[in-house]
């Protein structure tokens, strides 16, 4: 008996030892709570599309295509790209945030003289290459793009009415010129009083444009992208107005997203970017990364603070590039 209780003491003994050896021990693999989407441009192939499908820790792809490649000539539409993208989700069960990109990707066709479009310098180093490029777009408030987007916009959901099941979002676009996504105005200070910028006249323009989304696209869930930069301002108000409003018009039915979303210390509570949408409850709110973590010269270790941070957050879904999913990112 003296024996097995000295083999049970041993035993207990071993046992905690090896607990202390092994502080704090951490499973890397249960960071990815959030839903995650893979942020997927129209240059992708299929073949390319059905790759990041199949990883199990993607939920679905966030899908951005120009306007232009869906209505390339006026009263011309053509939707096979995408309509084979969304038969190709379709198949492996899972789900699509759906965006179509007017700004700078609006048709050639539309574009007038100086009095319809706008101008300013492109550059973007965090999805592309940093290049600084001339860039035009038609004026957001521009009666007759308005006018053409909107038959657009019929046009597009008589396509993919029959995708119901298969889309997750619609992103509400058209009021903005670099992606036509975010509510800014970028430009500089001159140009922005050339065209006639007001807050007021952005912000109806966004409302007239966000009423026209939930009239046409009935059943569907929306997300709309907040901001805070106009020329060389940076205001909440507009945004700020601009979320109270759809709460109050259409509760339920859109999500304020963020899409740039980072790792670091500055989206908190107390940034004027971050709170607008940290504001919001979280089950209400989508973020997007803000830059591609696998380009070269990029720590990918900072890649899991920020899933980290999401999961402490809690948002309705995190979208992250394309080229992070492929370059193995989320197998940790």
């Amino acid at each position: 008996m003296a024996k097995i209780r000295s083999l049970l003491v041993l035993v207990f003994c071993l046992a905690q030892l090896n607990a202390i050896s092994k502080p704090n021990v951490r499973i890397e693999h249960q960071t990815s709570l959030v839903k995650v989407y893979a942020i997927v441009r129209s240059y992708y192939t299929l073949d390319q599309i059905n790759d990041i499908l199949d990883n199990p820790k993607v939920d679905g792809i966030t899908y951005y295509i120009g306007w232009s490649k869906l209505n390339p000539s006026l009263n011309t539409y053509n939707f096979s790209l995408l309509n084979s993208v969304l038969d190709a989700v379709a198949k492996k069960g899972k789900k699509v945030n759906f965006a179509v990109l007017p700004g700078r990707w609006s048709p050639k066709w539309l574009l007038g003289n100086q009095q319809s479009v706008m101008s300013w310098k492109q550059s973007d180093n965090y999805v592309e290459d940093g290049r600084q490029t001339p860039a035009t777009a038609p004026i957001p408030w521009n009666a007759n793009y308005i006018d053409k987007y909107f038959t657009f916009l019929s046009a597009l959901y008589n396509d993919i009415k029959p995708y119901s099941s298969v889309l997750n979002s619609i992103a509400i676009t058209g009021g903005s010129n670099t992606n036509g996504i975010e509510a800014d105005l970028i430009g500089t200070d001159d140009e922005l009083k050339r065209i006639g910028f007001t807050n007021d006249r952005y912000t109806a323009n966004w409302q007239k444009i966000i009423s026209e989304y939930v009239t046409v696209f009935k059943g569907f869930t929306f997300t709309f992208a907040i901001h805070n930069l106009y020329g060389s301002k940076h205001t909440g108000a507009i945004s700020e107005t601009l979320t109270t409003w759809v709460n109050q018009q259409y509760p339920g039915k859109i999500k304020f997203a963020a899409y740039a979303f980072t790792d670091d210390s500055w989206f908190n509570k107390g940034n004027q970017y971050a709170d607008l949408v940290l504001s919001q409850s979280p089950s209400n709110i989508v973020l997007q990364s803000i830059k591609i973590y696998s380009k070269p010269g990029r720590q990918s270790g900072s890649f899991k603070a920020m899933m980290n941070k999401a999961n402490q957050i809690k948002p309705a879904w995190l979208e992250i590039w394309a080229e992070d999913v492929k370059a193995g990112l989320l197998n940790f």
